[in-house]
Formats: structure tokens, sequence, C-alpha cells
């Protein structure tokens, strides 16, 4: 949601059973800017050395 949120239909969040989609009922853009800002931190840290 935080980087594409276009191309999330969440009218279909109730279709995921998969254990690698059942959490995307929970998913929102704020999560995912933390998702993103994690990364960077990591990716900005690896950089560095």
């Amino acid at each position: 949601l935080a980087l594409c949120p276009e191309a999330v239909d969440a009218a279909r969040f109730e279709d995921n059973t998969g254990w690698y989609t059942a959490s995307a009922k929970e998913a929102s853009v704020e999560l995912g800017q933390k998702g993103v800002a994690m990364i960077m931190d990591h990716l900005r840290a690896i950089l560095r050395r």
C-alpha cells in the first residue's frame, strides 16, 4: 500500500487464504511506510560500510 496503492484491490482481501497472503487484510499505508523506512535504513547502513 505504501509503494503502489493503485495496485491493491481491498475488495479481494477475503480471497486471500494462503499463509503468505492471510494477513493482507491487516495492511495499511502506515504499516507499509514503516516497512519501507526499515528497508531504507538497512540499505543505508549496508552502503555506508
